[in-house]
């Protein structure tokens, strides 16, 4: 699969959406109550701090693959958090290469502000 990341605005709805859909993949979650599931989705939230821009991880067809939290702070640039949905989950180490070249070319400061 041939994956690329889209500047999210709707950050707190996506993240809900894609925790609720994972869940079969995330550890903590496996046999939880939707209230364990907020939780986790409310504590990724949380990370969304000034400076923290987040990625959709999408197919090029479209298809969500999953989420990825990059924080474009000079000195602290890196992943935050990285969320994928069970359909990507095979596809990691892929993802993993995309994210990293789009953090050494700083493509990212395409959508920062200064």
């Amino acid at each position: 699969m041939n994956y690329y990341l889209k500047y999210e605005m709707d950050t707190q709805r996506l993240i809900m959406a894609v925790v609720n859909d994972a869940r079969s993949v995330i550890p903590l979650l496996v046999e939880q109550d939707g209230n364990a599931i907020y939780a986790y989705s409310q504590g990724l939230i949380a990370l969304m701090v000034p400076g923290v821009i987040l990625y959709r991880i999408e197919t090029l067809n479209g298809n969500l693959g999953g989420i990825v939290a990059i924080n474009t702070n000079l000195g602290a640039v890196g992943v935050v958090f990285l969320q994928l949905r069970p359909a990507a989950v095979p596809f990691l180490s892929q993802i993993s290469q995309i994210i990293n070249t789009f953090i050494q070319e700083n493509t990212f400061l395409q959508d920062v502000l200064y």
